[in-house]
């Protein structure tokens, strides 16, 4: 997957950096594996780097506190925000703290990988 590849399935990451999705993509490499993913693969991969880059933002940035109970998260113009139930359910799997964690982790329950730990 390039980087315009990944911008094409989530168009809400357009402004971020291409080397900064390409230096993510990089990343993915060693978790997955292109034949047991098959047709899921380019969907899976960007579900994977857009979690990694909502939630590990590059250095300078921080998810920001909010009073309310709330965690806002700025990759971008994206914007992520979490309640704290959502927030209790990630020490369990942080794949769970993002939008895009939680559809990559449908995913490969999909393609059979089970649970899996980070």
């Amino acid at each position: 997957m390039t980087p315009a590849g990944f911008i094409a399935i989530l168009p809400e990451f357009r402004d971020v950096a291409e080397t900064e999705i390409q230096r993510v993509l990089d990343l993915s490499v060693p978790h997955f594996n292109v034949a047991r993913w098959d047709n899921l693969y380019d969907e899976g991969v960007a579900n994977w780097v857009a979690h990694e880059l909502v939630t590990a933002p590059p250095p300078g940035t921080a998810p920001i506190a909010d009073p309310a109970g709330i965690t806002v998260e700025m990759v971008g113009t994206v914007r992520v925000e979490r309640a704290t139930a959502v927030a209790e359910k990630e020490t369990e799997d942080p794949i769970l703290s993002s939008r895009y964690g939680r559809k990559y982790a449908r995913l490969r329950r999909l393609v059979g990988l089970g649970g899996t730990t980070t």
